[in-house]
């Protein structure tokens, strides 16, 4: 109702609340996009819906503004945070690299220390992006469609990563139990080593059971979007989950998938719904 009536002012609001997010968590700025989704499956006709967006983005960034003008007093760089080029450097090329030259991942990540000069203790300080920036935009532009290749295939266990398994971890650390990750079986799986990845799979049980579980969700997610594909608000949730698994790639946790889960669910519910609807109905004219 109120969107409706009064866009401007709900845009506004909209604004402040990412603005306020993002000075709480700068990460907030990998989730921009899903805070513009709501807007889209309004009722407001497209030029309300566009120009509403618009308000919401240039509210946030004046709100943002002072805290990015105090960091170019500071630092010499206007921006928000040094998250995006720390996170690239210390996960993405590392973890690329390590894949690509058969190496391991610490050793890649001692070579972005050398070629930059800049120590890893010193990425997350953002007067540290101007050297580590045009490094990682080389890096990007010298293997951009291998490194999409490669982001898109790790970015697959964000939907299969272990609640059980996350919950395990943070009890443990709790209580100050030493708690063991292993590497997601993707990761064998693009190095070639197929027995490992399937090992990883099938074992333990438990994990074996939620990927089962998480499988059939998937199987009436896809349902939804063939049977109901002319619900916007379907292809909307959809949009915010790929996103979301694109954005956290190769560090994806089931932490990172928390946010979507809803909409996982309420999208796999769908389709469970829809079918037995059908089913239903079939059933009925039979008899």
């Amino acid at each position: 109702k109120y969107m409706g009536e009064k866009p401007w002012l709900i845009a506004s609001l909209g604004g402040l609340v990412t603005a306020m997010a993002m000075y709480v968590r700068p990460i907030g700025f990998f989730a921009f996009p899903i805070f513009l989704a709501p807007i889209i499956v309004t009722k407001l006709t497209w030029r309300k819906a566009t120009i509403t967006s618009i308000i919401l983005i240039l509210v946030t960034l004046l709100l943002l503004a002072p805290w990015m003008e105090r960091n170019q007093r500071e630092t010499g760089v206007f921006g928000l945070s040094s998250l995006l080029t720390q996170s690239i450097a210390t996960y993405n090329l590392p973890m690329f690299e390590s894949h690509q030259n058969g190496t391991s991942i610490e050793a890649e990540v001692k070579k972005v220390i050398t070629d930059t000069g800049v120590p890893q203790t010193d990425w997350m300080e953002l007067s540290s992006n101007p050297l580590l920036k045009p490094y990682l935009i080389d890096f990007l532009k010298n293997n951009l469609f291998s490194y999409l290749k490669w982001h898109a295939v790790v970015s697959i266990p964000f939907f299969f990563a272990s609640d059980l398994e996350w919950s395990g971890s943070v009890y443990s650390l709790a209580i100050h139990k030493t708690w063991h990750y292993s590497q997601a079986a993707i990761f064998d799986l693009v190095k070639g080593a197929v027995g490992v990845f399937f090992g990883k799979i099938i074992h333990p049980w438990w994990k074996f059971s939620e990927r089962l579980l998480i499988c059939l969700f998937a199987v009436f997610s896809i349902y939804a979007l063939i049977t109901i594909r002319r619900k916007k608000v379907i292809w909307i949730m959809t949009g915010v989950i790929l996103y979301l698994a694109l954005a956290t790639g190769p560090v994806a946790t089931a932490r990172h998938r928390f946010p979507v889960d809803p909409f996982i669910y309420l999208i796999a519910s769908a389709g469970m719904m829809t079918y037995l609807n059908s089913r239903s109905k079939q059933t009925s004219s039979q008899s």
